[in-house]
């Protein structure tokens, strides 16, 4: 594993996210927002927050960023990172922020030689089980460390994925056999990693008898206190999947997938009366959570007649906005503020346009520009706080043209 160690000492996970002083508050936060702008479903997959008081050890840290939102929320965490480097930043980041947790730099491999007499309520691991030599055995250890009601959360990447395809139209592959021996060199994480494991269909289907087995255990323990057996399992998807799907299984008519999702939301709500945006995770980012609002709400009828009504909404509220700069009150400016970003990411909805790939498209644009402000800068011996605003102006529209 040495020449994966020093793989990831030359570039640490996520070390890019951000063109800010390492190991500043400010490049910390920057790191953290773009890392679950791009990867939403981190927050939720961790819930950070039930793991207050309880004892969570995380396999591979890279730089911190979920390790120190299991410190905010209270986590009793130890952590073990191969990458010396990595560690040292993720310890820095702590300290920058008063936080403690227990830091170990060794192999994740050897997980059972290095913690012996400790039990975890959460093993974590996100991205990292599949960078080593042998998956399966780093699983195995871990169920040695789990406390008797613990969790293993831990996500790896297959062959077949996003990222396959993605790979594939670059490099002009046509045969997905090809496409598959590319994978490893280029992982979903960050290219040319020296060792990527992924899973073949052959290992899915080990792997899907494994939690088939847990799923026919529950149900042995449940049969056995007269709660449910397997069949009742059984029927109760078989029951949801029919209920959700009137217009396959009933007589219902929908003509498209805007009906098909109008009308599951309308199920959804007769199954749950705890309301319809209750199923929107607190913890997503908020530009995510108003996109899953407003589809929700859409689907549940709550929508404009055309896009046109919506754009007549952002300008509305853009003149409300201006109302409230006038008056020196950062709250409702705030709020006329969050009001602008609500109608102009209902707008985009409206104009199927993904808000979030939108804004990453102006934050590449922004970075690929001002890069070359700088290098102007540069050139020409003359920081930027010294040019006038003319010469600003016309180094930047060069960039657009470069």
């Amino acid at each position: 594993m040495d020449i994966v160690k020093e793989y990831w000492n030359r570039q640490p996970c996520n070390i890019n996210h951000s063109k800010k002083q390492v190991n500043t508050k400010e490049y910390f936060d920057e790191v953290e927002k773009k890392k679950y702008l791009v990867e939403p479903h981190i927050p939720k997959f961790a819930n950070f927050a039930k793991w207050k008081n309880k004892k969570v050890l995380e396999l591979g840290c890279g730089i911190g960023t979920d390790s120190i939102n299991f410190a905010r929320h209270g986590a009793i965490l130890t952590i073990v990172e191969l990458s010396d480097v990595s560690l040292d930043i993720c310890k820095k980041r702590f300290a920058a922020y008063d936080l403690n947790a227990t830091f170990i730099n060794s192999n994740i491999e050897n997980i059972t030689d290095i913690i012996k007499d400790t039990k975890f309520d959460l093993i974590y691991s996100f991205g990292v089980i599949h960078h080593t030599l042998n998956p399966k055995n780093v699983i195995d250890q871990v169920y040695n460390l789990l406390s008797r009601e613990g969790e293993f959360r831990f996500m790896v990447y297959s062959k077949v994925s996003y990222k396959l395809f993605w790979l594939m139209m670059e490099n002009n592959i046509k045969d997905i056999a090809l496409g598959t021996k590319i994978i490893c060199e280029q992982s979903e994480a960050q290219k040319n990693c020296p060792v990527t494991y992924t899973y073949n269909f052959n290992e899915i289907k080990n792997e899907l008898g494994d939690l088939l087995l847990h799923i026919v255990f529950y149900s042995k323990i449940a049969s056995e206190k007269k709660y449910f057996d397997i069949n009742d399992v059984i029927n109760s998807i078989c029951e949801k999947l029919i209920n959700r799907h009137p217009h396959i299984y009933k007589d219902i008519k929908l003509n498209t997938i805007e009906e098909v999702k109008a009308n599951w939301e309308i199920i959804k709500k007769k199954e749950n009366d705890k309301g319809t945006l209750s199923g929107v995770p607190k913890s997503l980012p908020s530009l995510i959570k108003a996109m899953r609002i407003q589809e929700k709400a859409s689907g549940m009828g709550f929508k404009w007649d055309n896009k046109h009504d919506v754009l007549d909404k952002v300008i509305e509220e853009i003149k409300e906005f201006k109302v409230e700069l006038a008056k020196p009150n950062i709250a409702l400016m705030e709020d006329e503020f969050g009001d602008i970003l609500f109608s102009l990411i209902n707008y985009a909805s409206y104009n199927k346009i993904n808000p979030v790939k939108a804004l990453e498209k102006t934050n590449i644009k922004f970075i690929n520009r001002f890069n070359y402000l700088e290098k102007i800068s540069n050139k020409l011996n003359k920081p930027i706080y010294e040019m006038t605003s003319s010469e600003l102006k016309k180094h930047w529209d060069d960039a657009k043209i470069v």
